[in-house]
């Protein structure tokens, strides 16, 4: 169960995407420059990726869950928490040591990654907007929590460092679980299908090839 329903949510997400714009669609043209670091050099596109995710987690962590979900849910805080700690992880092993190398191959792994990131990106407004919701109701990466995680999710699967992708994959897959069981309570389909493919997907981190 959930002290929540679908209408209560949606209307949350109305009151916040209003609330805070125009960070919505900020975070939407951050997520679209991460995507152009992925083919800049490792170093430059890494750092620059790292700093993004950092933004998008700090920002639904600190502002979405502390500030719009905790009244509606009595778990923000703790959701909200766990945000902010893969926050600093990006910080500081992906910007500050640089430990991060985004690359877009040809392997399963990252080609499947760009799925996952153009769902997040495309197929959770698309899908929204398709179900009648207005554009003031919908969730975006970077500042919602399910987009952001399948976002974060897609780019980890292109980092060549295979245990560092898999040590910062885990709160994000976290996020997913509380997505699916989510989508599930409220019957919500694309949230349920989507982030458990997300979750099994995750998984093809382990065949990466490359060292940690």
């Amino acid at each position: 169960m959930l002290p929540f329903t679908h209408d209560a949510l949606v209307a949350l997400f109305h009151s916040y995407n209003t609330g805070v714009q125009p960070a919505p669609w900020l975070m939407m043209c951050a997520a679209l420059l991460a995507l152009l670091c992925l083919f800049k050099p490792a170093n430059i596109g890494g750092r620059a990726i790292s700093a993004i995710l950092a933004l998008f987690w700090m920002w639904t962590g600190g502002v979405f869950h502390m500030m719009y979900f905790t009244p509606l849910n009595f778990m923000g805080p703790v959701y909200g928490f766990f945000f902010l700690m893969q926050a600093v992880l990006f910080l500081a092993v992906g910007t500050v040591m640089g430990k991060m190398d985004f690359h877009v191959d040809k392997s399963p792994t990252a080609l499947m990654g760009l799925v996952l990131i153009i769902l997040a990106l495309v197929g959770y407004p698309l899908v929204e907007k398709l179900t009648g919701l207005t554009i003031s109701d919908v969730r975006f990466a970077g500042t919602a929590p399910g987009p952001t995680a399948l976002f974060t999710v897609g780019l980890l699967m292109t980092v060549r460092q295979k245990h560092t992708a898999l040590l910062m994959v885990l709160i994000p897959l976290a996020a997913l679980g509380v997505e699916v069981y989510t989508g599930f309570v409220l019957n919500l389909p694309f949230d349920l299908y989507i982030a458990a493919a997300a979750i099994c997907a995750a998984a093809l981190i382990f065949t990466r090839k490359h060292p940690a």
